[in-house]
């Protein structure tokens, strides 16, 4: 992951980090953890102490769960953070392996959830002392959904917040027809004037 910044946009000049490559985020090499196959798709936030909290789209393979006959392909969300937004320290999750939070690939549909398998893609609102994220959701039927976490430890949001759909996203796939009849994913957020919010 590089870390790029401006003065003055649109400019932006390349910052580079201590690791490989200069990126500022690598890979773990121990087993089972959540991000020693990738990482992607980072979301930074300023925290309320000034420092930078980061989440990031985490891929890991390891044993997780006893039921699985063979390694668990993980798709979970992994933390980390920063003093100055170049040198980061990953910052671990209370679930399995490390994640903030969890979906295991291979884990059979027990629930119609819409993070059953995977949560990925975080973008970040901070309120004061309050975080909210949403993400993007592989879960039930093997569809893509958006879905929403809010708590005051970023590295700990809890169970998700339902939305107004059976599966408990907030947005999901369209009308048969649609550009979206197959998923959404990949949130961005936008928060208006007004104080409304628009996730796209």
């Amino acid at each position: 992951k590089p870390y790029l910044r401006t003065v003055a946009q649109p400019k932006w000049t390349p910052a580079p980090g201590g690791g490989p490559e200069g990126s500022i985020l690598t890979l773990s090499t121990s087993a089972d953890v959540i991000d020693n196959a990738a990482i992607h798709g980072p979301a930074v936030v300023a925290m309320p102490d000034g420092s930078f909290g980061m989440l990031y789209g985490a891929q890991g393979t390891g044993e997780f769960y006893d039921i699985a006959s063979s390694p668990d392909d993980i798709g979970a969300l992994g933390g980390a953070v920063s003093t100055d937004g170049i040198v980061w320290s990953k910052s671990y999750g209370p679930m399995l392996g490390g994640a903030v939070e969890f979906g295991v690939a291979q884990f059979p549909p027990f629930t119609p959830e819409w993070q059953l398998y995977s949560v990925v893609d975080p973008a970040i609102e901070r309120v004061g002392t309050v975080f909210h994220v949403w993400a993007s959701g592989f879960g039930y039927e093997n569809v893509w959904r958006i879905g929403r976490f809010s708590g005051t430890d970023l590295f700990d949001l809890g169970p998700h917040v339902d939305g107004d759909f059976d599966t408990g996203e907030v947005l999901g796939p369209g009308p048969s027809g649609n550009f979206d009849d197959a998923g959404a994913l990949q949130p961005s957020l936008l928060l208006e004037a007004s104080g409304g919010h628009r996730v796209f």
